[in-house]
This record gives C-alpha cells, sequence and structure tokens, in this order.
C-alpha cells in the first residue's frame, strides 16, 4: 500500500506518542508499504532533522486553509490516508480522504477521547471524524467500546507495543543503580520512580498525597525521571520533605538505569493509553502500581502482572503500593517473570500486523 500519515507528534519529537508513530512507520515500512508521513510540527524542528528523509513533510508554518492545497498532490495517489491522533490528523484524514475519492482511516490514541470530547471547541472533531473516517482504531479495548458505543460502529483494538529483549538491563545500567541507590538513598528506603510527562492528568496530585497515607510503613523516597510541569516541583518538595530526587527526560537508551534504580514504578494516570513506561519498566523488570485508566487493564491483571487500583483514589493507590513494596524475593521474582511472559502479547510484529489488516480492511 501506498499510506498517507498525518500525525502532530513524530520523531524526532520526544514523548511516547512520537515514538509510537515512529515504531508504527518502521513496522509497515519494514513490511514494504511506502509511508509518507505529513508531520504536523508547528516549526518545531527543520526538515533535515525530521526522521525518513523525503518521505517526512514538515508543516512549519502553514495556515490551515493551505493545508490542503499544498499537500493534495503529495497525499492524491495514496491509497489510504490515516489520522495518527484522534484530534486535527483523524479530522484532515478523513476530510481529505472524502474529498480525493481515498479510503481513511482514524487512529485514536493516549488521552485523546478524554481531553477532545469534552472539550466545546475541539470535541465536535471527535463526532466528525467518527461519521466520515472509513475504519477507525484504539490503542485500548475500552477506548474502542465508548467510541463504538458513541458511533454504533465497529473499532479495532491496537495496543502499543514493545521489543522487550531491548529493554533487558544491562550489567552496566545495573551497576549505575546500584551505585545511585549507595549515594542517594538512605538503608532502608524504598524507591518509588514515577516516569514520563509529570503534569497534572498524569495523577501528580495523588502522589503528593501518598506521604500522608503511609506514615508508618516502609520508608520511602520519590524519583520522577521525565518533563516535569513548572508547577509541580515545589508542590512535590513540599509533600516529599526532601525526600524526592527529579531526573530530566532520558532517552531510551538511558532510562533502563534509572528503572533499575527503583524498586516500584507507579503510574498513576487519570486517562491513558497503553502506557509505554508500564510496557519498559515490565520489560526491564520492575514491579508495575498503575490506575485502571485506559489500556492499563489490557496489559496488566491485578496480582499477577502488577498492582491496580482506581484513578484517582489515593487509599488505593496506597494499598497497592503496599502489596508491592512487601513482597518477598520470591514473589517479586515471580510476578516480574509473569510480568515479561506477559509482554510476548505486545509484540511490534502484532501491532503491525493488526494495523496492516486495518489499514486493507
Amino acid at each position: 500500500m501506498r499510506i498517507g500519515w498525518i500525525v502532530q507528534r513524530h520523531p524526532p519529537d520526544g514523548g511516547g506518542m512520537a515514538r509510537s508513530s515512529g515504531r508504527q512507520v518502521a513496522s509497515l515500512r519494514a513490511r514494504g508499504h511506502e509511508v509518507r508521513v505529513l508531520h504536523l510540527d508547528q516549526g518545531r524542528h527543520p526538515p533535515d532533522g525530521l526522521d525518513g528523509g523525503a518521505l517526512v513533510r514538515p508543516v512549519a508554518s502553514d495556515t490551515p486553509d493551505l493545508l490542503f492545497p499544498r499537500h493534495r498532490e503529495w497525499l492524491a495517489d495514496c491509497d489510504v490516508l490515516v489520522g495518527f491522533g484522534g484530534g486535527l490528523p483523524a479530522y484532515l484524514a478523513s476530510l481529505w480522504g472524502r474529498w480525493l475519492g481515498r479510503r481513511s482511516v482514524a487512529l485514536f490514541r493516549g488521552a485523546d477521547l478524554d481531553t477532545l470530547v469534552v472539550d466545546p471547541q475541539r470535541g465536535w472533531m471527535v463526532h466528525q471524524v467518527l461519521a466520515m473516517a472509513d475504519r477507525v482504531g484504539a490503542v485500548s479495548s475500552e477506548m474502542a467500546s465508548r467510541l463504538a458505543a458513541m458511533s454504533r460502529r465497529e473499532v479495532s483494538h491496537i495496543p502499543n507495543s514493545l521489543r522487550a529483549d531491548e529493554w533487558l538491563p544491562l550489567a552496566a545500567e545495573d551497576a549505575f543503580a546500584r551505585q545511585w541507590r549507595r549515594d542517594h538513598v538512605p538503608q532502608g528506603r524504598k524507591v518509588v520512580g514515577v516516569f514520563g510527562e509529570l503534569k497534572a492528568k498524569k495523577g501528580l496530585d495523588l502522589v503528593m498525597n501518598l506521604p500522608a497515607l503511609l506514615e508508618g510503613g516502609p520508608q520511602l523516597q520519590l524519583l520522577t525521571v521525565g518533563t516535569l510541569a513548572e508547577e509541580m516541583g515545589p508542590r512535590l518538595e513540599k509533600s516529599w520533605k526532601g525526600r524526592w530526587q527529579a531526573i530530566p527526560f532520558q532517552t531510551a537508551h538511558g532510562v533502563v538505569a534509572w528503572y533499575r534504580a527503583c524498586d516500584v514504578l507507579l503510574l498513576p494516570s487519570l486517562h491513558d493509553g497503553t502506557p509505554n513506561v508500564a510496557l519498559e519498566a515490565m520489560a526491564a523488570g520492575l514491579p508495575v502500581v498503575a490506575s485502571r485508566a485506559g489500556g492499563v487493564p489490557d496489559l496488566i491483571e491485578d496480582g499477577v502482572h502488577g498492582f491496580l487500583f482506581e484513578p484517582g483514589c489515593v487509599e488505593g493507590a496506597a494499598e497497592a503500593l503496599l502489596q508491592a513494596l512487601l513482597l518477598s524475593e520470591a514473589q517479586r521474582d515471580a510476578l516480574i517473570g509473569r510480568a515479561r511472559t506477559r509482554l510476548e502479547v505486545f509484540t511490534p510484529e502484532r501491532e503491525v500486523l493488526a494495523l496492516e489488516a486495518l489499514l486493507a480492511a
């Protein structure tokens, strides 16, 4: 197939959305398809800084009314137009697909539905996409069911994936983690890691309320790794009282050592897709404690592959954390083994076959 891929976050952008877009595009190209990426990057990157060479076209300063005439010829001979993201990309793919007489596929990702559908200024796009797109996919079964209920049509579930063997820790990464703990973590303390884009919708308010609930339990220390919203720093410092350390955003090559420095990953998202950090931590051998947001229950069975709690429930998060932290060494090893086995369902090979079938339908 010749595929027109419309996306707002794509390499070299950071974040899970960009990484997922880059992975799926690379997988489709490896299967022999031509994928032309229209990267609505709003001028963040120069053309020579974009991955994919001539098959990636950045849109830096185009006004919306010029998008179609400027890129019409480039997309007109595509077999299918894909909107990677349920907002503007899916809207443009489905609209232009109608105008060009081409099939269109809308792929809802992450928090697309939760943030868009209740926004009076942008919510209309979701309904318009569901009315115009030829096929619709979603990153979680929960999101797929809600989209199906809204549109009374079939919605495909295509979760994120991971090459688990690429996330197995190296001896040097384990050595770094041990040394960091010797230098920064008092003996007897447990390290709770929170990774990714650290902002309110990711449940950081819950993280701030945990210390008060866990007084008298295991001595905890918080480690955040990722992009931290400016207003969150002082609040975290106040609630964790000197028991918090922040590490800036890490590339895939640098983050494994930080997973290994933790005793547990806490993922308190209020809404989510199939979070990359959960997949990565499971592959790296770190127990995951996560909210039941979005696609997390697709990935983790409570008590089997990790521990779950209701989104926004501080008491539930505290209880799940204690379950994870009080595991014996044998119980912890067994849970990590089951989690790694679970990842065999979430491979790029399965992901691209499901995506390919949707695009060809």
